[in-house]
């Protein structure tokens, strides 16, 4: 029988909750949840800017368009949601009385995020192009960054790229200056972490930043520097784990108390000398190659505060460092959800903010690799220890990442099993056991059907079953002595 290929409907975009935007490319429903603060900032000033002289034709414009913030375009059988779209008044006289426009627009404009930019680009913008759009923008509020294109012929010819506070006339609405300054919210956005950090202030708690470090002269300074300024009474603790370059040097330069090691012990051997060192009735771990931002600290420290023992940055999608990573971290997730019976949205993530006396009980556990989260992840759900979780952008790392993909990829395949060993090591035995004993059963009704004997093989693959899950039995027990307290 030939599967039915099942296209997007309608429907099915009726159906999405209110937080969730929907769209429906090339047959394919792909939703987003709706934009962070500051991409919906960049929407409403670059609409507001635009809208005024072109819109209106006020403050010297001319006029002549119309603006529209997220309208929905129907081109052909795809539904799509710019951030911003524009017409001509010559091409729509009038706006439709529908809830949609089935006539393309001159101009869109898409606000780019970790969870967008993917589609935006590889998906949304060959659909613009081939409808004929005139004129596309694309705005990294992160990256302070705006890009122009211009369609010829049914491709995209780059017009140029503008960032930072540069001021420029980019078409299609040259006709005035643009300040790009406004759209990032510099002064907003700076209000806002200081508004954080005050708040976190006053939370009475106590916090110990702690950042291992191997080789990471290029970013660690910067990193340190930012959380000195939005901390500046907190232990800051770099964990120089035998680096042969000036990381030690140029941290303690830039206020921390560096923490030296005669050798590369490892990242989570890093996480438990900077854990004893630290005094700080909180824990906070960041890594030092500036993936992580020192302004999402107090978002962490707020959950310790409503509770929570232990508080981790999940990182949003497309702020993984590769595809393959964020594949396999997307299988870690999912394993570990089903082992807790809690949503785990990032088990790898290296930054997080716990209780430190609740984080002490486990540094015996800890490995002293790159899998250190993972057994803490797991050793907190085990003790029910109360975790929360913050979404947060990663960003990249400045210098060269000291993971390989072969030798700690192997290693990461160990994971899988120490999720298990760690929490419920029978939720993972019983199941291979059950799988043996079927297998015997099926073999054992084969050969008895056709040769009506019972064979070594059954014996063999009955044996396995029992002997694998007593080995989950028996680690069940090992487990439960492992989190038994003095």
């Amino acid at each position: 029988m030939t599967a039915v290929l099942k296209f997007a409907t309608y429907d099915d975009l009726l159906a999405l909750p209110e937080n969730v935007v929907g769209e429906i490319i090339h047959g394919s429903l792909h939703t987003h949840p709706r934009p962070r603060p500051w991409h919906a900032l960049a929407e409403t000033v670059l609409g507001g800017a635009l809208n005024s002289p072109f819109g209106q034709g006020q403050d010297g414009g001319p006029g002549g368009w119309w603006i529209l913030v997220e309208p929905e375009l129907h081109l052909g059988a795809d539904v799509l949601v710019p951030d911003l779209a524009g017409w001509r008044r010559e091409r729509l006289p009038r706006l439709p009385d529908a809830a949609w426009f089935e006539l393309a627009p001159d101009w869109v404009c898409e606000i780019l995020s970790p969870a967008t930019a993917r589609t935006d680009r590889a998906l949304k913008l060959p659909r613009y192009a081939a409808a004929g759009v005139a004129h596309c923008w694309l705005i990294e509020p992160d990256a302070r960054t705006l890009e122009a294109y211009e369609n010829q012929s049914g491709r995209w010819l780059l017009l140029g790229a503008w960032g930072g506070d540069d001021a420029a006339r980019i078409a299609p609405f040259d006709a005035i200056e643009l300040g790009l300054s406004a759209l990032w919210m510099d002064g907003v956005r700076s209000s806002f972490v200081a508004d954080q950090v005050a708040h976190a202030s006053k939370l009475d708690l106590t916090p110990s930043i702690i950042l291992p470090a191997r080789n990471e002269a290029g970013a660690v300074g910067q990193t340190v520097q930012r959380i000195r300024s939005l901390f500046p009474d907190a232990q800051i603790l770099v964990v120089d784990d035998g680096s042969t370059d000036a990381t030690a040097q140029i941290a303690e330069q830039a206020g921390a108390t560096v923490i030296r090691r005669p050798y590369g012990m490892g990242n989570g051997a890093a996480i438990k000398a900077g854990a004893r060192a630290a005094t700080g009735e909180v824990l906070v771990f960041m890594d030092a190659d500036g993936q992580h931002d020192p302004a999402d600290i107090p978002r962490l420290l707020a959950e310790i505060a409503e509770g929570y023992d232990m508080a981790v940055g999940a990182r949003v999608k497309g702020s993984q460092a590769s595809v393959g990573r964020g594949i396999a971290n997307g299988f870690y997730n999912r394993l570990a959800s089903w082992m807790t019976h809690h949503p785990v949205l990032d088990l790898t993530s290296g930054f997080r903010a716990a209780r430190a006396d609740k984080f002490r009980e486990f540094l015996h556990l800890l490995p002293n690799g790159f899998s250190y989260p993972t057994t803490c992840t797991m050793a907190f759900f085990r003790s029910a220890y109360a975790v929360a979780y913050v979404p947060i952008v990663a960003h990249q790392r400045i210098g060269k990442s000291h993971i390989r993909p072969l030798r700690d990829g192997l290693r990461f395949l160990l994971i899988i099993f120490k999720i298990a060993t760690l929490y419920s090591p029978l939720k993972l035995f019983a199941p291979v056991a059950a799988a043996f004993f079927l297998l015997g059963l099926g073999w054992y009704g084969y050969t008895f059907h056709t040769e009506g004997r019972f064979t070594n093989m059954s014996a063999l693959l009955f044996s396995a079953s029992v002997i694998v899950f007593l080995i989950g039995l028996i680690s069940e027990q090992i487990t439960n002595l492992t989190y038994k307290r003095e």
